[in-house]
C-alpha cells in the first residue's frame, strides 16, 4: 500500500493524513471550503503533547486527476458518508482497500453495499481530536485504532493495513470482534455526546453532578441491552469500563456531537443517540433514558 486517499479532512482524517505523509506515503486528501484552502496554503498542522508538526499534503475537491488508491480511509462524519463515497469512487478499483472510521455502527454495511467487490475494514478510533481554527489538536487519551475485516474477503488486507499503521507510528490492534468494538464506541459516543448536548456539561462537571453521572450509566446500559437484543456480543463489564474511561477524560473534554449541535453544524445525532432510539424501536426495546435525553436536547433548541 503506497497511494492512500484520506476522504475527509476533519480532525481524525487530518491526524491520519499528517502521520502517514510524514511516514513517507503518497497521500491525497479530499476536502472542501475553507479546509481545502487552508491545507493547500499551510498544509495540515497538528498539535499534540509532543509539540506541533505539519504536512504539506495534496488536497483536492474531487478525485479528478488522481490515480487509483491502494487504501482509502473514509474519515467524514456519518451523515456525509454517502456523498464522500461517490467522490472517492474514481479512486476505488480492484486492489483498493476501504476503511470506515465513522462513529456509529452502520457505516461498514453502507460501504459494503456501495462497493460489494471491494474489501472493507471497519475501524474504531480512540482519542480526543478537535479542530481549533484550522489546526488539529489532540488531547488526553493516546490515539489508537482497533480494526477488523467485515468479511472473509477482507482478511488478506488486515496485515497490509497493520503495516501501514506501524510504519506511521499509529497505535493499533486487530479486533476479533470489530462489531462489538463499534457498539462499545457507540456506547461512549451516543451517551457522552447526547448527555453533554442535553445538559451543556463537559466531562468534569458531568462527573461532579450525581444526577448526570447516574443518567450516563443508565444510557450506557440501554446501549448494552440493545446490542444484546441485536445479537452483538459485548465484552463483560463494558459499561463499567466505559464509565471508567470517561473518568479519565480532561475536565473540559466534550464530544463532537455536543459541539456540533450547540454550534448549529451538521451533526451525527441521527447516527448516534438518534440511532439508538430508532434501532431500539425496531427491536421493540424501551430506552427511556435516551428518550429523556432527546427531550432535553429539544428543550435546549438544538434539534428541529
Amino acid at each position: 500500500m503506497k497511494r492512500i486517499l484520506v476522504a475527509g479532512a476533519g480532525a481524525i482524517g487530518s491526524y491520519l493524513a499528517e502521520r502517514l505523509y510524514n511516514a513517507g506515503y503518497d497521500i491525497a486528501v479530499l476536502a472542501r471550503g475553507r479546509r481545502l484552502a487552508s491545507i493547500r496554503r499551510e498544509g495540515i498542522v497538528l498539535e499534540t503533547a509532543e509539540g506541533v508538526s505539519s504536512a504539506m499534503v495534496r488536497a483536492e475537491l474531487s478525485c479528478a486527476g488522481l490515480e487509483r488508491a491502494d487504501l482509502v480511509l473514509l474519515c467524514t462524519k456519518a451523515p456525509d458518508l454517502g456523498e464522500i463515497l461517490e467522490l472517492a469512487a474514481p479512486c476505488i478499483g480492484p486492489g483498493t482497500v476501504l476503511v470506515t472510521l465513522q462513529n456509529g455502527v452502520e457505516a461498514p454495511d453502507e460501504v459494503a453495499a456501495r462497493f460489494p467487490d471491494v474489501p472493507v475494514l471497519a475501524a474504531r478510533a480512540h482519542g480526543f481530536f478537535e479542530m481549533v481554527g484550522e489546526r488539529v489538536r489532540h488531547v488526553g487519551v493516546e490515539p489508537s485504532l482497533a480494526f477488523g475485516p467485515m468479511s472473509s474477503a477482507a482478511c488478506p488486507s488486515v496485515q497490509a493495513f497493520a503495516g501501514v499503521l506501524s510504519k506511521a507510528g499509529i497505535a493499533h490492534s486487530l479486533s476479533a470482534n470489530i462489531m462489538g468494538d463499534l457498539w462499545e464506541k457507540l456506547m461512549l459516543a451516543s451517551t457522552f455526546g447526547g448527555l453533554g448536548a442535553a445538559t451543556g456539561l463537559a466531562a468534569g462537571p458531568m462527573r461532579a453532578d450525581p444526577a448526570a453521572w447516574t443518567m450516563l450509566a443508565a444510557l450506557m446500559q440501554e446501549v448494552a441491552s440493545l446490542a444484546l437484543k441485536r445479537g452483538v456480543q459485548l465484552t463483560p463489564g463494558c459499561v463499567a469500563r466505559t464509565m471508567s474511561f470517561v473518568q479519565g477524560f480532561p475536565s473540559d473534554a466534550t464530544a463532537s456531537l455536543k459541539r456540533d449541535l450547540e454550534s448549529g453544524r451538521k451533526s451525527e445525532y441521527a447516527n448516534l443517540t438518534g440511532a439508538v432510539i430508532r434501532m431500539a424501536a425496531e427491536a421493540g426495546l424501551d430506552v427511556p433514558a435516551h428518550h429523556h435525553v432527546e427531550r432535553m436536547i429539544r428543550a435546549r433548541g438544538l434539534l428541529p
